[in-house]
């Protein structure tokens, strides 16, 4: 199920960044694959927290609150946790200023990531 999961993540990744910007360029976008998005600080994270707001729109955006009180978006493609549940937020990578055609939103900061229950 993990390996699912990684590859439906790596393939939404992918399809995210083609979305993220909806103003036409004069330069081609750079070609970048999953491995090649780094995190926003430069390492892979992890967000461990409870779901407080869901939203499923093709793919699954979930609002994370930690411990600590901060809230953290992360996006993926399959994914059945629901409002409540303690996860595990996976961060293979994440943007800045990140804008959802889908949601017709812009996020300050987004996770592309694998999202799993913390019991599980």
């Amino acid at each position: 199920m993990l390996h699912a999961s990684l590859l439906a993540t790596a393939l939404l990744l992918t399809s995210a960044c083609m979305e993220r910007s909806s103003s036409p360029s004069s330069h081609p976008a750079p070609k970048t694959t999953p491995s090649a998005m780094p995190a926003h600080d430069g390492v892979r994270s992890v967000v461990e927290g409870v779901v407080v707001d869901r939203k499923d729109v093709g793919y699954v955006y979930v609002e994370v609150e930690d411990s600590a009180g901060a809230r953290h978006w992360a996006v993926t493609v399959l994914s059945d946790v629901a409002v409540g549940d303690a996860v595990v937020v996976n961060s293979l990578g994440s943007r800045e200023g990140f804008f959802s055609k889908r949601l017709e939103r812009r996020f300050d900061r987004l996770h592309f990531a694998v999202i799993n229950r913390a019991d599980g």
